[in-house]
């Protein structure tokens, strides 16, 4: 409850007066009268503020004279309350009963109001008889006795000892003593500033007065088992987010408890139903008003809308407001604004505190409520049939453009009023179809245009007109008889549509539409200048072209202003203006000979063929001036034939041709040659430089290639050496010998040869005998020389298999040598054996130590074949044995990166005696001194002998070293384990290791030893001498290293090293000061390094 502005004069008391008690001028809210009769009085979560007592008791009278006047305040406020003469803000007068107050806030109340110097007690005024008046976790503070000169005035009289956790101020202590005294009831007494907020609405159905940052209150109380202030908010709170010091429990003094500020609310989310247009996600809209959803909100807090328009923050306002029942909100702005963009916020407020606005920019609403500017549709020129821009087709479907259309707006197109295309806008023209097939007649087509806000617009109509009604068909052009040529004396008419004739004219008969035309095509494509517009039935259109020779199919087609059109039925009118015969072609069948196209030939009957005839044409074969025979063309090739038996000699061949348009002409002249004599060769004679053998005449040779002569030719004849009985070689004879060779490389055996003589017009004769030919010509050879044990090997005697082309003899030890490599010595032959004539098995001892052998075939002339040839090479390409017989071992373990060194990573190269496999990360381990921890071996690359470790040098410095760990997986070719058999024993830890620095150098500059302070002298020659000194030698450090300032402007720095010359001092000598001042030299990080690379802090 709320008592305010009441006032006690001589009458009944104030608003809280008993009805029938008698006034007395006091108790100006509150009259608790206990004078007769036992009276209690129990105030909770009440402000009592700025009543008014004549006598006593401005805010409260508590009188118990006769009887008990017990009075219970719990969480409320006593402000601003006034009497003329004693207590101000509660007069306690009674003689028997209780008075407590706990968490009550009593400040800014006043005795003594009239100045008339007979008050007391500006906050309480205690008169005990038997009663008793206790504090808990009360604030009496900033009450005053008097008005124009106030005196602090808080509390007059004595209160119960045993209360505690109060906060008193100035004007009086009721008998209480400080903490600093009585740590056992912990008031603070004597306070001076309270740090108090004027009365307000700091939450809660009533005012209180908030306890401000650095209030002596704050975290200072007992909650005496409350757990709300007087507003209704949590008690106690942990304000400053710290462990309460015993005996306190956080609970802050009087009737107010300070909350943790709010933080700000989510940013607001316009809802569903306030988001306008096809879209409401979007938060653009023209709805009003607009309901927004504020979320991490707190309850009870008072939640703000703010509105403002500019999205870096600034100069909002409130739109709405409203307490929080739960974690969210719902607020509304009720504002009708101008279209535009608006950026939406929110805050909150609990208590005295007020959060910080959500982020920036907020939530943008962009606020549209004018209606888009709609164009009218468009009838795309593609969907005008017909006469273009006229707006009737026959189209299906029709493409409209609608123009000028805003980004995101839903356009539509309508026919008769309703929607039969949509789309959504990127700006700009859309293009909108409508696919329906429509009845003829005309059509009102609109655009309608929502934009995103949903303002929509619906344009003026487009009056289209449907026109798919195909005029009727016309007849087929009629070519005019005197426009149908034909040839005297053949079966050509004046009406068989075949034609030499230019131009030619057409007759058309149609049924004639208003506003169609009438065309004539040919082949399907309209023939220049052929059309008429408007015309009657019927009219002649002319074809004033003069086309190659062919067929034409001739239409007339006639169309409607609407693009409708109907084709006639086809003429095919042919034209033909020449007549080409082609020459006579004897056919391949009947050209004997070599070549079946030379004309020369032994046949009997010739057959020939005349291709391109004319289709009823008359075409004629002549032999000379002689007709042979005729036949009627067929469009194509005929074929005419000459049975009559010719004598030998050439023969001139023509055709003759008469068209059915009368054309005639006569082909040039083919000339044939009848040859029917055969002339028989002479036998092939092997030349004496072909004839290796023991003679050179007895046709016994090993030698290729091979030259035979052949007598008895004719020139121009084919004369073919045949190997039996299959041509091998071939020549065109010259004269009456020629000489042909057997250039073929043939296995030992003996060969027949033969000729054969076939002359130009095909007549074949062969030689009367053959001559049998001996060939010997291939060595033996190696083929392979292959290993019998597996590879690699530690044995010490091997095998190998050696293969020979074909079956040899002669072969013993002497043949063969061997070829080692690597450390492998002492490897000879021991044995030969044959597995077959072609086959041998040799035996080889290895010898001592390691590496290669390969065995050799020697050709020494010793190994032959059955014709006494000897091996055609010595052999040296064959397989070879790995041969293992000592164990590997770790050579060398070296740095690969500049040593000392900072990285975090480096490496190590690992060389072994031999190539050996199965190298990885577990056959590594790493020894480091000083303070490393976290080296690790990370990579092992590389091959054969040599592999490369890559190590983590953790953190810290010292040294590492990388040791080589011998668990028998390391093997080489032989399988034989690093060391030998059993782990251990081929162990490496005498390696080089790395010096790890990862410390980086430090540094100090000093005025040098001697150097004078101040110094005069000229300013630009003066030289001023700093000490530079490292934690380390360092190197790199140099004049660029130097940073100067000052106020005498030096600019030049010189750096020289100093004893003890270790690289750890070095003067600095600074000139070129330009003035009076100061001059100082720095250092800065990074201006030299380490022996590792580490550079200066």
């Amino acid at each position: 409850s709320t008592i305010d502005s009441n006032t006690a004069t001589g009458g009944a008391g104030g608003g809280g007066a008993i009805p029938g008690s008698a006034g007395s001028g006091s108790g100006g809210g509150i009259y608790n009268d206990g004078s007769s009769l036992p009276a209690t009085a129990t105030i909770t979560s009440s402000t009592i503020s700025n009543n008014t007592a004549t006598l006593n008791g401005g805010g409260i009278f508590n009188i118990g004279t006769g009887a008990n006047a017990t009075l219970t305040l719990t969480n409320s406020t006593i402000t601003g309350n006034s009497a003329n003469n004693n207590g101000g803000g509660i007069y306690n007068d009674s003689a028997s009963g209780t008075t407590t107050l706990t968490s009550v806030t009593v400040t800014n109340n006043t005795a003594d109001k009239d100045d008339a110097g007979g008050g007391a007690g500006g906050g309480i005024n205690v008169l005990i008889g038997l009663a008793t008046f206790t504090l808990k976790n009360t604030i009496v503070a900033g009450n005053f006795r008097g008005t124009a000169v106030p005196i602090a005035d808080d509390i007059t009289g004595t209160v119960i000892p045993a209360s505690s956790y109060n906060l008193i101020g100035t004007g009086g202590s009721g008998g209480l003593i400080d903490v600093t005294i009585d740590m056992v009831h912990n008031n603070q007494v004597g306070v001076a500033d309270a740090k108090l907020g004027t009365l307000a609405d700091n939450g809660g159905p009533t005012k209180t007065h908030a306890l401000l940052d650095l209030s002596p209150g704050l975290e200072k109380g007992n909650k005496f088992s409350l757990t709300t202030d007087q507003r209704g908010f949590p008690r106690p709170v942990d304000f400053d987010l710290t462990p309460p010091t015993p005996p306190y429990d956080d609970a802050d003094i009087g009737a107010f408890e300070r909350q943790i500020a709010p933080s700000a609310p989510a940013t607001p989310d316009l809802q569903a139903g306030s988001d306008s247009g096809t879209s409401q996600t979007d938060n653009i809209t023209k709805t009003t008003p607009r309901v927004f959803d504020i979320g991490s909100v707190t309850t009870g807090a008072t939640v703000d809308l703010m509105r403002g328009t500019n999205p870096l923050g600034g100069g909002e306002v409130v739109a709405g407001t409203g307490v929080a029942s739960s974690s969210s909100i719902s607020l509304s702005d009720t504002a009708v604004l101008a279209d535009g963009d608006y950026y939406y916020r929110a805050r909150q407020t609990l208590g005295s505190d007020t959060s910080p606005l959500s982020p920036v920019p907020g939530l943008k609403v962009t606020i549209d409520t004018t209606a888009p500017p709609t164009a009218a549709p468009d009838l795309q020129p593609g969907s005008d049939s017909g006469v273009n821009n006229d707006d009737r087709t026959n189209a299906t479907p029709r493409l409209f453009d609608i123009t000028g259309t805003e980004n995101g707006a839903l356009v539509e197109l309508l026919r008769g009023g309703t929607p039969v295309a949509s789309t959504t806008s990127s700006g700009g023209t859309v293009a909108l179809s409508d696919g329906v097939a429509l009845a003829d007649g005309p059509y009102s087509y609109t655009t309608r245009q929502t934009d995103i806000a949903g303002n929509a617009a619906t344009s003026s109509a487009l009056i289209v007109t449907i026109d798919t009604t195909a005029p009727a068909t016309p007849g087929a052009p009629d070519l005019q008889s005197g426009s149908d040529s034909f040839g005297a004396g053949t079966s050509g008419t004046n009406s068989d549509n075949i034609t030499k004739t230019t131009p030619r004219l057409f007759d058309i008969a149609f049924t004639a539409e208003a506003g169609s035309t009438i065309e004539l095509l040919r082949n399907g494509t309209p023939v220049t200048g052929a059309s008429a517009s408007g015309a009657i039935s019927p009219v002649t259109l002319t074809d004033p072209d003069t086309p190659a020779d062919n067929t034409y199919a001739y239409r007339a087609r006639q169309t409607d202003a609407a693009g409708n059109s109907a084709l006639s039925p086809v003429l095919n009118v042919t034209i033909d203006t020449t007549d080409t015969p082609a020459v006579p072609d004897l056919q391949p069948g009947s050209d004997s000979g070599a070549s079946n196209s030379d004309n020369i030939t032994n046949a009997t009957s010739l057959l020939f063929d005349i291709v391109n005839t004319e289709n009823g044409a008359t075409v004629e074969l002549y032999r000379g001036v002689n007709l042979v025979t005729s036949t009627t063309g067929t469009g194509g090739t005929v074929t005419l034939t000459d049975s009559t038996v010719l004598l030998d000699g050439p023969y001139l061949y023509t055709t003759k041709q008469t068209d059915i348009a009368g054309n005639v002409a006569t082909s040039s002249a083919l000339t044939v040659t009848i040859d029917k004599t055969a002339a028989t060769p002479g036998t092939p004679d092997l030349q004496a430089a072909s004839d290796t053998g023991a003679s050179n005449s007895d046709n016994r040779t090993g030698n290729a290639p091979h030259s035979f002569d052949i007598a008895g030719t004719e020139s121009g004849n084919l004369v073919e050496l045949l190997r039996n009985g299959a041509p091998v070689a071939s020549t065109t004879a010259g004269g009456t010998s020629v000489t042909l060779i057997d250039s073929a490389s043939l296995a030992d055996a003996t060969y027949a040869y033969t000729a054969r003589q076939t002359d130009v017009a095909g007549n074949v004769a062969s030689s009367a005998s053959a001559l049998n030919v001996t060939i010997d010509t291939t060595a033996p050879s190696v083929l392979s020389s292959v290993r019998v044990e597996p590879n690699p090997t530690n044995l010490q005697t091997v095998h190998f298999t050696v293969t020979f082309s074909e079956a040899v003899t002669g072969v013993d030890i002497t043949d063969f040598t061997t070829t080692m490599g690597g450390g492998l010595s002492g490897a000879s032959v021991t044995g030969v054996a044959p597995v077959d004539s072609s086959h041998y098995t040799v035996t080889v001892d290895t010898g001592t130590g390691d590496g290669t052998v390969r065995l050799n075939v020697i050709n020494d002339n010793s190994i032959m074949d059955a014709m006494l040839l000897s091996l055609s090479s010595s052999f040296t390409s064959g397989e070879v044995y790995t041969v293992s017989k000592s164990d590997p071992f770790v050579v060398s373990v070296t740095r690969v990166e500049a040593n000392p060194t900072n990285l975090a990573s480096v490496h190590f190269t690992v060389n072994f005696s031999k190539p050996v496999t199965g190298v990885d990360n577990t056959d590594f381990a790493l020894t480091n001194t000083g303070t490393i921890a976290g080296a690790s071996v990370t990579g092992v690359i590389g091959s054969n002998a040599t592999y490369t470790v890559t190590v983590n040098t953790g953190s810290g410095s010292g040294t590492i070293r990388l040791d080589v760990v011998d668990d028998d997986t390391i093997l080489d070719s032989g399988n034989r384990p690093l060391g030998g058999t059993g782990a251990g024993n081929g162990n490496f830890t005498t390696g080089e290791f790395y010096t790890i620095d990862k410390t980086a150098p430090t540094v100090t500059i000093n005025q040098a030893v001697g150097q004078t302070d101040p110094v005069t002298g000229p300013t630009a020659s003066t030289i001023i001498n700093f000490t530079a000194i490292f934690s380390e030698p360092v190197t790199g450090f140099t004049a660029s290293g130097v940073t100067i300032s000052g106020t005498a402007n030096a600019t030049v720095a010189n750096v020289s090293e100093i004893a003890p010359n270790d690289g750890t001092h070095f003067n600095v000598g600074i000139e070129g000061m330009t003035q009076s001042g100061t001059v100082i030299a720095d250092i800065p990080a990074g201006a030299a390094h380490d022996s590792a690379g580490n550079l200066n802090t």
